[in-house]
C-alpha cells in the first residue's frame, strides 16, 4: 500500500470515529431534551444535526427518543 493510500485509509476512519462521536454526543443530549431538534421532513418527526455532516431523524414514543434514521445531506445532494 502505498503512503498515499494509507492516508486516504487513516483519513476516512478518523472521519467515521469523528462522526460516530458526534451521533453518540447527539443523542445523549436528546435524551435529556427532546426539543432540541427541529421539525422533519416528514410529518410527526424531527431532525437533529449532529456535526454538519449528519442529521438524526427521530420521533418520541411513549417519552421514549427513538432514532428513525441517520442522513448524510452532501450525499443527497
Amino acid at each position: 500500500m502505498t503512503e498515499t493510500n494509507c492516508s486516504t485509509v487513516i483519513q476516512k476512519k478518523n472521519d467515521a470515529l469523528f462522526t460516530d462521536e458526534a451521533i453518540n454526543e447527539a443523542t445523549e443530549k436528546l435524551a435529556c431534551r427532546t426539543d432540541t431538534g427541529k421539525p422533519g421532513r416528514i410529518r410527526g418527526t424531527m431532525e437533529q444535526e449532529t456535526n454538519g455532516r449528519t442529521v438524526l431523524v427521530y420521533d418520541m414514543v411513549d417519552n421514549h427518543v427513538r432514532i428513525l434514521r441517520i442522513l448524510f445531506p452532501e450525499l443527497l445532494k
